[in-house]
């Protein structure tokens, strides 16, 4: 079994951000390169400068993309933009969005896991994953230390 355990959320601070309407986008990999300009224009503070940060000509191994995204994240936890709740703890979390003009809500528990071996089947993998989005995603948390994105955990609603 899977070990589930509350922790430290860091978020957006509602004194600083009182539309969180501004600042939450949709994953990385559905946004399309005119969205994430929108999203950009919508606050200085939107996420999608943290979770698809733009390549920019000049770019080496250490100034890139990567490594402004962690300036922008320190700099918006000083700023007090991002704070971590003092204790740990289980979060709600519930969606609304449309599919083909159909509502829909999405629930969920945001927690921490423990990382368990493939081999265990304790947790299972994503299908059909890609290179190329794996190396994104990999240096963009060995950059920041941080998962911007929940990693869904799906199971049965009579359980």
């Amino acid at each position: 079994m899977a070990l589930v355990a509350p922790f430290r959320a860091l978020h957006y601070n509602p004194a600083k951000i009182p539309h969180p309407e501004e600042v939450v986008t949709p994953p990385y990999d559905v946004i399309r390169p005119e969205e994430r300009e929108a999203f950009a224009a919508l606050n200085p503070y939107n996420m999608v400068r943290l979770i698809l940060p733009q390549p920019q000509p000049g770019d080496d191994l250490l100034q890139n993309r990567y490594t402004r995204a962690a300036a922008t994240f320190r700099q918006w936890q000083q700023e007090g933009v991002l704070v971590r709740d003092q204790g740990p703890g289980y979060y709600y979390w519930e969606t609304e969005f449309l599919v083909e003009g159909r509502k829909f809500t999405r629930k969920g528990l945001v927690a921490m896991v423990r990382l368990e071996p493939f081999k265990s089947g304790v947790i299972l993998p994503h299908e059909q994953t890609f290179s190329a989005p794996k190396a994104d995603r990999l240096e963009l948390l060995k950059s920041t230390q941080t998962h911007f994105s929940p990693i869904f955990a799906i199971y049965p609603e009579n359980r």
